[in-house]
């Protein structure tokens, strides 16, 4: 349970206790006549006890657990000199904070992913929409303030003329706001780790039924990602825990073979690295975007010393994957 539901339990429990405490002044209660009544009459304040201790030790619920994970990375990223890395988590941020809604940060953060993917040259239409749908639910006068903390005059002035001279200007990204595809906002790795440091790993019954449901979503040269993909958030969080035990053979040797041409290429091997590209095709066409994903987890899993991020980089570009 999360910390979020468990608040709601707490607020429902103590309405419920406070009603009928107001109805058992009014009348005796008991439980042959009002059994409801009566059980929350006794029992409601050690419901709203139980509540309000997971609300405290609960896990965070997924958006919060998503920025605590790019926070990591940032932070990580940071300490590395790792540029693209830190325009990534700054991208999410943005995102995830929007979603929240603390606006104010969520434009910090998408400003700096503008400034720095534009820097080294990368897509950033992404940022752009997020910013297009900060400033409708901001209001301009506000956005545009918060857009000149964070940069020069100049440059201030240039990015929220970009935005005004968009023909989308003023609309909400593609992505709906209160669409489930936050689970993809956090990078691959983070998010899928974070997912398997909170859910208990399934049992061998329990991955057998979710390989069964996950099998038949896996489409040759799929490309689709949390966003556009209705099974998406499902994915994101099947494939990490998937991850966990082992899979078909064959699907367990590709991940094997993955893992050592990644070691390589890790290690400054262009062969390898070439190797590894060559797998990440043949993977996206036999399976599409998501069966890579799943793939790279089971490396990651099966030799510590590789990562997702590493996929994420190697196989850039391949069916909608992107560092």
């Amino acid at each position: 349970m999360t910390r979020k539901q468990a608040r709601i339990g707490l607020v429902i429990s103590l309405l419920a206790w406070i009603t009928a405490s107001q109805q058992a002044a009014q009348r005796p209660i008991d439980f042959y006549n009002d059994p409801v009544t009566a059980f929350f009459l006794y029992f409601g304040p050690l419901i709203a006890l139980v509540f309000l201790v997971l609300s405290f030790v609960g896990r965070k619920d997924a958006r919060a657990s998503a920025i605590d994970a790019n926070h990591r990375i940032l932070s990580d990223a940071l300490r590395r000199g790792d540029t693209p890395a830190v325009a990534h988590a700054e991208r999410n941020l943005g995102f995830l904070y929007t979603e929240i809604g603390a606006l104010p940060v969520a434009v910090g953060h998408t400003v700096r992913s503008v400034a720095m993917h534009n820097e080294f040259g990368a897509d950033t239409e992404a940022d752009l929409d997020w910013l297009n749908h900060q400033r409708q639910l901001m209001g301009e006068p506000a956005f545009s303030g918060c857009v000149r903390q964070h940069l020069d005059p100049e440059a201030a002035d240039a990015l929220l003329t970009v935005i005004d001279s968009r023909p989308d200007a003023g609309r909400a990204p593609l992505a709906d706001a209160n669409e489930p595809h936050w689970a993809a906002l956090a990078s691959i790795e983070d998010f899928g780790e974070n997912l398997r440091k909170e859910t208990p790993p399934p049992s061998e019954a329990e991955h057998a039924e979710l390989l069964a449901k996950v099998k038949p979503l896996l489409h040759p040269g799929d490309d689709r990602g949390s966003w556009s993909n209705p099974d998406g958030g499902f994915l994101a969080e099947a494939t990490a825990l998937l991850a966990t035990r082992p899979l078909d053979q064959e699907w367990d040797q590709s991940a094997t073979t993955a893992a050592e041409l990644c070691r390589a290429r890790n290690e400054g091997d262009e062969q390898g690295a070439a190797e590894l590209r060559r797998l990440g095709e043949a993977l996206g066409e036999q399976g599409g975007r998501w069966f890579m994903v799943l793939v790279a987890h089971r490396a990651s899993v099966l030799d510590r010393r590789v990562r997702v991020r590493d996929f994420e980089f190697a196989w850039d570009g391949i069916c909608g994957w992107e560092h």
